[in-house]
């Protein structure tokens, strides 16, 4: 198993799809509006990604750059393993790892472990 996939499998057993304290204190400078802006912002590009890694047949320097920016994002709200991921991914791009489409298939499924956690999320706060 290479280093990157066995960081991986580290980050995937450690991290949460979403540290609930950290979103608490982010949120709590901003204004709930503020708030669903931001996390509307993530669930797009979270899908823009997913759309992406699915029509994309070799990761390229425009998945690492939107990789990149949804890590910031999502790492300021506590959405940690999405985070991660997206700055292992962005790495493997960068640096050609001959593991990259096996953590592009693992950042997917982070993409969507974040979205639906945005969704359960936005409804409890609806409610």
């Amino acid at each position: 198993m290479s280093d990157l996939v066995s960081e991986y499998v580290d980050t995937e057993q450690v991290l949460p799809v979403l540290n609930r304290d950290n979103f608490r204190q982010t949120a709590a400078y901003l204004t709930p509006d503020v708030v669903a802006t931001y996390l509307r912002t993530i669930a797009d590009r979270c899908e823009s990604l997913l759309m992406a890694l699915r029509e994309t047949p070799r990761p390229n320097a425009a998945l690492a750059e939107s990789a990149h920016a949804l890590a910031g994002s999502a790492g300021m709200f506590g959405f940690e393993l999405v985070a991660s991921l997206g700055r292992q991914f962005e790495r493997a791009i960068l640096t050609s790892h001959p593991d990259v489409s096996l953590l592009a298939e693992r950042y997917g499924q982070a993409l969507n472990a974040t979205l639906r956690v945005i969704s359960e999320e936005t409804q409890v706060e609806a409610a």
